[in-house]
């Protein structure tokens, strides 16, 4: 059976995560209220694009990464089984954080393929249901020198050894390697885009800008093989969610 507590811990863990964004404010009447914001106490809003109408999405290049919003995510989530039907559950969750405007400032000239005004975080998490077993992983890095980042054309976001891309043929490759455990699965998606909300606009909140361009993926046939220690597992998709919003900006 599968350790509840462990599933029960990733949870918690997405969760810490994601509430980390959010602030509580005081209403007007004095009492507390969940204010649907993702700016840190301190973060200047100016100069960022706001999510305040619906706009065209196109695609593919509105999968790509949009630098002048402050927050953006890319969500894949999956169950899959191999052919002899061995469940496993899995979550690979590419985080974009703006540290300024994508305009930055005009009189700075300094140039270094360090320099970058965007960071970038990954969570991966892997349930061998059959075995009981969970794991996961999160790291962080800077949008720079290779070593994370974002594109449109090919579609690819990456950071170290995680990484979702878009191949010639139209489908997805998505690779995940963490000390004894990997993952690398062949993803089609058959159905396109749905979109959320109001032609991908969703709102979040009563003010201006408390919303997010979503979209989602949910019919990706997808195989390859989970590597856990010295067990290779060959798999074949039995069912699958996967989510990518394009811009999420409160």
């Amino acid at each position: 059976m599968v350790n509840r507590n462990r599933i029960i811990l990733l949870g918690l863990v997405v969760a810490g995560l994601l509430a980390a964004f959010f602030l509580l404010l005081p209403d007007r009447s004095g009492g507390a209220v969940l204010e649907t914001s993702l700016l840190l106490p301190g973060v200047d809003q100016s100069g960022f694009t706001r999510a305040q109408a619906p706009i065209e999405l196109t695609f593919p290049e509105d999968d790509g990464p949009h630098d002048g919003f402050l927050t953006e995510w890319w969500y894949y989530t999956g169950n899959l089984n191999t052919a002899e039907g061995r469940p496993f559950g899995y979550q690979l969750t590419f985080f974009r954080r703006a540290l300024s405007p994508a305009a930055g400032d005009p009189t700075d000239d300094r140039t270094s393929e360090w320099r970058s005004n965007q960071a970038y975080s990954v969570q991966f998490a892997l349930t061998d249901v059959a075995g009981g077993e969970f794991s996961f992983t999160v790291e962080f890095s800077r949008g720079a020198a290779g070593l994370a980042g974002a594109a449109a054309d090919p579609y690819r976001v990456w950071l170290n050894n995680f990484q979702v891309a878009g191949q010639p043929d139209g489908s997805y490759l998505l690779e995940a390697a963490e000390g004894d455990i990997s993952m690398r699965l062949s993803m089609r998606d058959p159905k396109g885009p749905v979109l959320h909300g109001k032609d991908g606009y969703s709102q979040k909140g009563p003010e201006p800008g408390n919303a997010s361009y979503y979209n989602s993926r949910t019919r990706l046939e997808s195989q390859g093989e989970i590597v856990i220690g010295q067990e290779h597992i060959g798999k074949r998709l039995h069912r699958l969610a996967y989510v990518v919003p394009v811009l999420f900006v409160l």
